[in-house]
């Protein structure tokens, strides 16, 4: 018990004491050091001029005269330094932590006893200040003291809260929590206030204003009980300070204005991302407060954002409310399934778009972008859930998102109609699988026939929109030209992947043919590679499920070939490639043309006849007008190459005779040579060359006939028609098809003779072999007579003779 009333007596002197110690200490370093005058005489500074003034000066007129000025005075240092207020300052508190420390053990203390403690302490703390700032006129430091006897007075509402000396409901266990620290909060607000007032500090504003936000604070979480019952209150307090702040621009004194603008900025900041925070948790299940919350900020982004002009304001306008469309359709999805709350969901967006595409005041490309993306995701959710029951808004919504994308075609902003141009055509593509899908159920058909009539739909309505399109763009801008690209290519491609249906072909076939017409139009033609091709293929298609016999085939595909390298003639005869200032076109059926020679390859003769002859044809079509004449050569002799190996391997007109056969054969390759020489006619040696290699691969292959069918007839039939290359080279002077034909001549002469020679005695061939060397020597010797050799003679004899 007497700790108890030593400890209260020390709390009592204390306060008195420290300030008589620091006052005395200030008074003492605030006298003089130096001894005192006597009574009567006052100091004075000595103004006697210096020594050397006394000595004569030049005149004064020699020195102008300057302007002097008064020096301020100096501000004399007190002696009251640093240290020692730091050391008073360390004095109180270690004295103020040993009174904490001292009835931290509060044994015997009662609960009304600790909060007169520091009901105390607040007091001393307040004294402190006073006399501080009275007498040691120290601002800052008397500022400090007082809050700190501000935040004793909440300590000591806290305390008595904490300890049920205001009730059991005003307390920490109590169901008047938030009301206890708001009370608190409220008390320091207010003594803050008063300190405000009393030193004329501008932080101190700024404190009670943040004080008393955080007692509002807690105030409402007291009102609404809980979080979910406070979100109201806070964001009408948000919205409540912000028009006072922004709307209607209250004003207060101007030494004021910036505290109560910043706090209650912050304040609004504050109450607002509570409970936006709170909206946005509770997104998959919302409540009342959430839907009035994202209405209350969709609101304020609205009001502020028309009102200050501000388009940062209009696009967070359009963030938060399609985060409220998905909540709504989050809210419908939980009660009535996916497919309502994704409706709800594109039926919100969508209105979000129109209001900001149509209302000049929301009109922006973000918000234009943003809620237009938002709807084309929400249909294509749509069109994903779509089932074969229920389908007919899925499919309004494909439909009517299609119609929107291909119209922005036309927008006046090239980057928006480019990009229109390239995606316009995914959404149909969806939308109409998803619509045969259900016809095919609705109509109990075939898929694949749904599918092949409503693909082939959607392609003409490409192809359709391409020519009007390419229409719209002639002598203007490029950027529809991406729309008609895209639009070309996806038609054909779709044409392309059609399912085989035989009865059908008709369809994608005529599409196929007013494709290529219109890609034939448009600057390039390049798509009509496309349309080339898908022809084909269906043709191909129809053909293979209609036809049974190899030979139906290849006239049909054939017949496509033929005519395919007709149009080629027709229209492309200018070149392969041919470009202008206005327009850039190729050869799709000379480029596509190969197609059909692959899809006619088989086994069979009459395969390879076909294969062989197309390859021909193909070949020769690479000539145009602006071929160069030896490229045209080269392809001519390839041509010719291919027609006589397609000859060759003929399924028609092959004779019982494999003599007669062959015999045929020669004249074939003959013929070819003869080709070649007139095909290089322009170039002499070129010609003799190609020609005469084919002369001779002709002319062997008809001693290896002689050789092969030993008959009399034959032999006889071989030898004459050598005979008479023989004396047509003589007569024509070659010494190439004389030397040729005389080999041969010989050749199948000893091989027809063979059974003779090869009956006659050894000395026979002894006596020619005689008669030879004979001969020889004679020749020889007389060519040295006249001065010339056997060389020598026989080239004087065949010197006007030619290769």
């Amino acid at each position: 018990m007497l700790n108890i009333y030593i400890i209260v007596a020390l709390f009592i002197i204390i306060p008195f004491a420290v300030p008589f110690i620091v006052i005395s200490i200030v008074n003492r370093s605030g006298k003089s050091s130096s001894a005192p005058l006597p009574p009567g005489v006052q100091a004075y500074r000595n103004t006697a001029p210096p020594r050397m003034c006394a000595a004569p000066y030049p005149p004064r007129a020699a020195y102008p005269v300057q302007e002097q000025t008064m020096n301020a005075p100096r501000k004399e240092k007190n002696d009251m330094t640093v240290s020692n207020v730091l050391f008073l300052i360390g004095t109180i508190f270690v004295v103020l932590s040993g009174l904490a420390f001292g009835v931290a053990s509060w044994v015997h203390t009662s609960h009304e006893g600790r909060v007169a403690i520091i009901c105390a302490a607040s007091v001393v703390s307040f004294m402190l200040s006073a006399v501080i700032g009275r007498f040691l006129k120290l601002s800052g430091t008397s500022i400090s003291f007082y809050i700190l006897g501000t935040g004793f007075i909440s300590t000591a509402v806290l305390t008595a809260g904490f300890y049920h000396l205001m009730g059991e409901w005003l307390s920490f266990s109590g169901d008047g929590t938030f009301a206890l620290l708001a009370l608190g909060s409220a008390a320091a607000a207010v003594m803050l206030f008063i300190g405000k007032k009393i030193f004329k500090n501008q932080a101190l504003m700024y404190t009670a204003l943040s004080v008393s936000a955080l007692a509002v604070l807690f105030a409402a979480l007291q009102i609404g009980n809980d979080l979910e019952g406070s979100v109201t209150i806070f964001i009408i307090l948000q919205a409540v300070i912000t028009a006072l702040i922004y709307g209607l621009k209250l004003t207060v004194r101007s030494a004021n204005n910036m505290a109560y603008k910043t706090v209650g900025s912050v304040s609004a900041l504050i109450y607002g991302s509570i409970s936006a925070v709170y909206a946005v948790s509770v997104i998959t299940s919302p409540t009342v407060q959430s839907y009035f919350v994202f209405a209350v900020i969709i609101c304020q982004l609205i009001f502020y954002g028309l009102y200050f002009k501000n388009e940062a304001l209009i696009y967070a306008e359009s963030l938060v409310s399609l985060l409220l469309a998905l909540m709504g359709s989050l809210s419908i999805y939980e009660d009535h399934g996916v497919r309502y709350g994704i409706l709800l969901f594109f039926a919100l967006s969508f209105a979000l778009y129109l209001m900001h595409s149509f209302i000049p005041a929301f009109r922006h490309i973000f918000t234009m972008s943003f809620t237009f993306g938002s709807s084309v995701i929400a249909s294509l959710v749509c069109l994903e859930e779509l089932t074969k029951t229920a389908y007919v808004p899925e499919l309004l919504i494909g439909l009517l998102m299609s119609a929107i994308i291909g119209g922005y075609v036309f927008s006046k902003n090239e980057i928006i109609s480019k990009l229109a141009g390239i995606s316009a055509v995914i959404m149909p593509l969806i939308t109409f699988f998803r619509l045969a899908e259900v016809a095919a159920y609705e109509a109990d058909l075939s898929f694949k026939t749904v599918l092949l009539i409503s693909y082939s739909i959607l392609a003409l309505i490409f192809t359709g929109a391409a020519f009007i399109l390419n229409k719209r763009s002639a002598g203007s801008s490029n950027k529809m030209l991406f729309a008609v690209y895209t639009d070309l290519c996806i038609a054909g491609v779709m044409l392309m992947c059609l399912p085989a249906l035989d009865r059908l072909f008709i369809i994608p076939a005529a599409i196929c043919l007013l494709h290529f017409a219109v890609s034939n139009r448009v600057r390039s033609n390049i798509t009509s590679l496309i349309s080339a091709a898908s022809f084909v293929m269906t043709i191909y298609v129809w053909i293979t499920g209609s036809m049974e016999h190899e030979i139906e085939k290849l006239i049909a595909m054939s017949s496509v070939f033929v005519v395919y390298m007709l149009v080629s003639r027709a229209i492309y005869n200018k070149g392969i490639f041919t470009s202008t200032e206005e327009k850039f076109t190729i050869d799709s059926m000379l480029v596509t043309g190969w197609l059909p020679i692959i899809l006619m390859f088989g086994s069979s003769r009459n395969a390879a006849f076909a294969v062989l002859m197309a390859a021909a044809i193909y070949t020769a079509c690479f000539i145009k007008k602006n071929t160069a004449p030896v490229t045209a050569s080269i392809l001519l002799t390839v041509t010719t190459a291919l027609t006589a190996i397609a000859l060759i391997t003929r399924p028609f007109l092959i004779p019982s005779s494999a003599e007669l056969s062959s015999k045929i054969t020669i004249a074939i390759v003959a013929l070819t040579g003869a080709a070649c020489r007139f095909i290089w006619r322009k170039n002499t040696e070129a010609a003799r060359y190609s020609s005469n290699a084919i002369f001779i691969l002709s002319f062997i292959a008809l001693l290896i006939d002689a050789i092969r069918f030993d008959n009399g007839a034959n032999t006889i039939i071989v030898m004459t028609v050598m005979l008479l290359v023989l004396i047509v080279s003589i007569m024509a002077r070659s010494k190439t098809w004389f030397i040729t034909s005389a080999s041969c001549l010989l050749i199948v002469t000893l091989y027809a003779t063979r059974e003779y020679l090869m009956a006659l005695n050894w000395w026979i061939y002894l006596f020619f072999a005689g008669m030879i060397l004979i001969a020889l020597a004679a020749v020889n010797e007389y060519c040295k007579k006249n001065n010339e050799t056997l060389r020598s003679s026989v080239v004087k004899r065949f010197s006007s003779w030619t290769w």
